[in-house]
């Protein structure tokens, strides 16, 4: 009987057996064991002649639930079991007793009365006096707590090959009950399981990465997402005949597509040709046939003139799904190579010679179907611009990006004398875009204290300077006298606003010694019109503050004369009541509300 209490789907797939170091097994084995197999109508009570008509089943069952919640007998005879976790097994026994609306339509009677002197017993705590749920909720509530007892065992079976397509699905139903708990209209129906669910799964990226890579394709790293109802957003539509010929007929070209893009890697700035980033190899992995997702089916075509766009929808939905199963901040560190990832593919695909986008429609329909995904698969924090789209730009601070995450291999890279030349100018090159952003992206307080604007680019920490490189690698004897790269230097506030200072100094003496035609006066505020505008107005400044304190400070006087008049009011008044409090009190009858079961 024990094996009929837990899903039955769930001891299919645990063989059947008794469940080892199960304490809900034993538990459902030490209640049922305990059953009379006789109907004793002695403990219905007051109802009498009425407890004849009950079903043998249900006189049976009301029997051994009457034991329990009127001394909790069988949560001191169970081993290891804390009473409170024993007080869990048996509600859930309970719901698995009430799938059978039956039972309980044939005891209702002798629950409420049971209840209705209940505060005059000790009993395990119930979470549900007064019955609710139908059918279906019972059993909903019912499955979802066994399988999240049982979780464990289920997670054993998973290594095992033969029982690895079962297990999944299996998984995959319970993480669908859970959705379909979260987004039903009452929810509060299920508000214990939900919690149950969520303590064992939600934060815990290490064991949805484990189910992830057992159980691949069923999204259920995304079983937290509240933007969807369903675990996957982006693969809900069937594939069609048509459309799984259009997709064969890509997946044929993507080699080609994919080898004419790596032909342009081999830029002057990039490391990429010593050092590859594995993020970059990652993202660039092959399609495989069984990667389709219906977000993308726009961009293909009958005669599939256009494979390059499908590859590439596919190829960002894949990448951001992955995205999708890292914690925050693995999440955020990574997302900075997929945004340079991203502009490099549609420069290299829809780029010119002139560093220009060809086919802006579709490269924008690209970004609306990204930006889809982000919103499907819920992050927000892995934004990119697709307003201002400069190729050019976009190249150079990959450049950067790479260079700062290659660091440390290029640091400990020990060329030889035919590569090092190659090698250093690359580093002078890397040198010159650092010099172009280090003014826009840092400012500098101290060496070691500054602000960092251009995170998903750049490094403003001197140790990272391209300089640094350049002498441990001792490019000097490699370049010539012409090649050798100058020192960038960091411009402290203090130092620039001390520079400042100093140009408006000099040519302040300039303009006195008349060794300059320039005016020390410049811009509007010397103007003969604005000056005299500008004064109007800060007069006019001055005297509105000045009133507006004057109203204030006058408000304030008012306002404390009739606080202490009014405090002195209530006082007088509490004095009077005082004298009378204890006079007579009125007494009432004590009210207590109760619900009419």
């Amino acid at each position: 009987m024990s094996d009929n209490l837990i899903d039955p789907k769930l001891m299919e797939i645990l063989s059947k057996k008794k469940l080892p170091n199960s304490d809900l097994y034993d538990f459902y084995d030490k209640i049922n064991n305990g059953i009379n197999n006789n109907c004793d109508i002695n403990y219905f009570g007051k109802l009498g002649s009425e407890a004849i008509q009950i079903k043998d089943e249900a006189c049976k069952f009301w029997e051994k639930a009457y034991k329990i919640l009127e001394n909790s007998n069988i949560c001191n005879n169970i081993n290891n079991i804390h009473p409170k976790k024993c007080c869990e097994y048996f509600n859930y026994w309970l719901y698995g007793m009430f799938k059978d609306r039956d039972i309980y339509d044939n005891i209702y009677k002798a629950w409420d009365s049971f209840f209705y002197e209940l505060p005059r017993k000790k009993t395990c705590y119930i979470k549900n006096k007064y019955i609710t749920f139908n059918k279906g909720q019972f059993e909903m509530k019912k499955r979802l707590f066994d399988f999240l007892e049982l979780y464990y065992l289920l997670k054993d079976k998973l290594s095992d090959d033969n029982n690895k397509k079962e297990c999944c699905d299996y998984i995959n139903d319970m993480f669908k009950l859970y959705k379909e708990m979260e987004n039903t209209s009452n929810k509060q129906i299920y508000k214990d399981e939900i919690f149950h669910f969520r303590s064992k799964f939600h934060g815990n990226y290490s064991e949805l990465n484990f189910l992830n890579n057992k159980c691949p394709k069923m999204c259920l790293h995304l079983v937290f997402n509240s933007y969807n109802k369903t675990l996957c957003p982006i693969e809900d539509e069937k594939l069609s005949e048509l459309k799984r010929k259009q997709i064969k007929g890509c997946i044929s070209k993507q080699n080609l597509i994919l080898r004419n893009d790596a032909d342009t890697m081999n830029e002057k700035n990039s490391f990429e040709i010593w050092h590859p980033l594995e993020m970059y190899k990652t993202m660039n992995e092959e399609i495989e046939e069984g990667n389709y997702y219906d977000i993308c089916s726009n961009f293909l075509s009958n005669n599939n003139e256009h494979c390059d766009n499908y590859m590439l929808c596919i190829m960002i939905a894949r990448n951001l799904i992955n995205l999708s199963k890292l914690n925050k901040n693995e999440r955020i560190k990574k997302c900075h190579y997929f945004i340079h990832w991203l502009y490099d593919k549609v420069g290299k695909i829809y780029g010119n010679s002139m560093n220009t986008i060809q086919d802006k429609i579709t490269v924008n329909k690209i970004f609306n179907v990204s930006y889809m995904i982000l919103q499907k698969l819920g992050i927000n924090d892995c934004y990119f611009d697709v307003i201002s789209l400069d190729l050019v730009k976009n190249k150079e601070r990959k450049y950067l990006h790479d260079y700062f995450e290659n660091y440390n291999k290029i640091e400990s890279n020990t060329c030889d004398n035919d590569k090092c030349p190659q090698y250093c100018k690359h580093i002078i090159n890397i040198n010159e875009l650092y010099k172009k952003n280090i003014e826009k992206c840092c400012t500098y307080y101290s060496e070691n204290d500054y602000s960092d604007d251009c995170k998903y680019y750049f490094k403003c920490d001197q140790n990272f300077n391209p300089y640094k490189l350049y002498t441990k690698l001792n490019c000097s004897k490699f370049l010539s006298e012409n090649e050798k790269m100058e020192e960038v230097k960091i411009t402290l506030v203090k130092d620039y606003v001390q520079q400042l200072i100093n140009d408006y100094r000099n040519k302040l003496k300039l303009m006195i010694n008349g060794n300059t035609s320039g005016s020390l006066c410049e811009g509007f505020i010397c103007d003969t019109f604005y000056m005299p505008v500008l004064l109007l107005f800060g007069l006019l400044g001055i005297l509105l503050i000045s009133f507006i304190v004057y109203k204030i400070k006058s408000s304030g006087l008012t306002s404390n004369k009739k606080t202490l008049r009014k405090n002195k009011i209530m006082h007088s008044i509490e004095e009077y009541d005082n004298q009378f409090s204890n006079i007579n009190p009125r007494r009432e009858r004590v009210r207590i509300a109760y619900n009419k079961t």
